[in-house]
């Protein structure tokens, strides 16, 4: 029993969490905010470039994006924060001479995040039916894009269209 009231006692001390937990909510909500807003920034605006890049009309632009959507959407986010924290770290010290960790956690989260968003941007863009896009009524109204299981009735005079 000598084990459990030792585990016990290391991860379940309240008394000892009561007193840690305002320094964790002062320091760590801040840091995590930041992170989280400039990596969410910067990886939205990097996947709307590789969504654009794939599905461009450029063979060599469509095999980059998908390259680089496949590796960062295969690899787990802890290998790539792993990764660019403790390889990059040195060469980023070396550089710069600064030892802020900040700039690299956000380089990682912004990666992993371009992916997902480029993936997700590009399907989007790609289940819109290039027609949609083009005034077709008399009014110059445009169509309308498929919608639920059936069919969304057309601007255009009159005429229903299944899909």
């Amino acid at each position: 029993m000598d084990l459990l009231d030792q585990l016990a006692d290391t991860f379940f001390n309240w008394e000892e969490m009561a007193k840690v937990i305002p320094a964790l909510f002062m320091v760590g909500l801040p840091n995590t905010l930041m992170l989280a807003v400039a990596s969410g920034i910067f990886g939205s605006l990097l996947g709307l470039l590789l969504a654009m890049m794939g599905i461009s009309r450029n063979a060599g632009a469509r095999w980059a994006a998908r390259i680089y959507t496949d590796i960062f959407r295969g690899l787990p986010a802890i290998l790539v924060i792993l990764v660019i924290g403790i390889g990059l770290s040195p060469i980023a010290r070396e550089i710069t001479g600064s030892r802020n960790p900040y700039p690299l956690g956000i380089l990682a989260l912004t990666l992993i995040a371009a992916a997902t968003s480029a993936r997700s941007s590009g399907r989007a863009s790609r289940a819109l039916r290039r027609d949609s896009w083009r005034p077709r009524g008399p009014s110059g109204s445009a169509t309308a894009v498929p919608c639920g299981w059936w069919w969304c009735p057309r601007a255009s005079a009159g005429s229903f269209r299944p899909w």
